[in-house]
């Protein structure tokens, strides 16, 4: 016989897997939406059913753990990137404040490209116009892009 709660723990690690990636942090609130209901019912059954308290307090435990891992793990991911952006973006105005110019590409002020290509993270310079863009890590297709007029990193959506 099977114990009551191997099927959560199943469950949560099959959970982490999908979500856990990159660009995968918005299934945890489809993950989230499905849970509510069930969450209510064992809180409930918690209260009313002493019988089943433990191993309903375990399995709500354990899906706790599990989207506060994922959801942690992304925040921790997009911080990164942002940290990236902003010490690129740093590099990039220290160069524009000293020669008058953006650089042309990110080797000039001594940023290996490969380096930023694990957060998606893209710079070019055409025509007088810098682009500097990260991808969010919690949104396959969002990202951010730095509006160089206006001093600012803009929201961008699919």
């Amino acid at each position: 016989m099977r114990h009551p709660v191997l099927n959560t723990v199943i469950a949560c690690l099959v959970i982490l897997v999908i979500t856990y990636g990159k660009f995968t942090g918005f299934i945890n609130i489809l993950v989230i939406f499905i849970l509510i209901p069930s969450t209510l019912k064992s809180l409930y059954f918690i209260l009313i059913k002493q019988k089943e308290r433990k191993q309903r307090l375990i399995k709500l435990c354990l899906w706790t753990v599990t989207i506060l891992a994922t959801c942690l793990h992304h925040l921790y991911l997009s911080k990164t990137s942002e940290q990236l952006a902003n010490d690129v973006l740093s590099k990039i105005n220290s160069y524009n404040s000293t020669t008058n110019n953006y650089p042309e590409s990110l080797d000039i002020i001594n940023i290996n490209p490969e380096s930023t290509k694990e957060y998606y993270l893209i710079y070019s310079f055409n025509e007088n116009s810098p682009f500097l863009y990260y991808r969010s890590t919690w949104m396959i297709y969002n990202g951010y892009q730095y509006d160089f007029d206006n001093k600012k990193w803009i929201y961008i959506t699919d």
